[in-house]
């Protein structure tokens, strides 16, 4: 079995209201064809840094202490 998996963050509340504001805006502008596109909810707003892809289960722990160690770097 595999997981998707990506590294992300996640925005603090205020970005997020931001972020809902501005994609609010861009709906309106858009009009009609603002219809067409498939919107994100705001509680799955993130900002991708990195897709990992198809990681299998016995690599999922090596995989996160490797995020930690990073993150911990940084």
């Amino acid at each position: 079995m595999t997981r998707r998996l990506f590294v992300a963050l996640e925005p603090d509340e205020v970005v997020r209201a931001g972020l809902v504001e501005a994609a609010a805006a861009l709906r309106r502008a858009a009009g009609p064809l603002g219809r067409q596109v498939r919107w994100a909810e705001p509680a799955a707003l993130h900002l991708t840094l990195r897709f990992l892809g198809n990681v299998a289960e016995p690599s999922l722990e090596p995989v996160a202490r490797a995020v930690e160690a990073a993150a911990a770097a940084a």
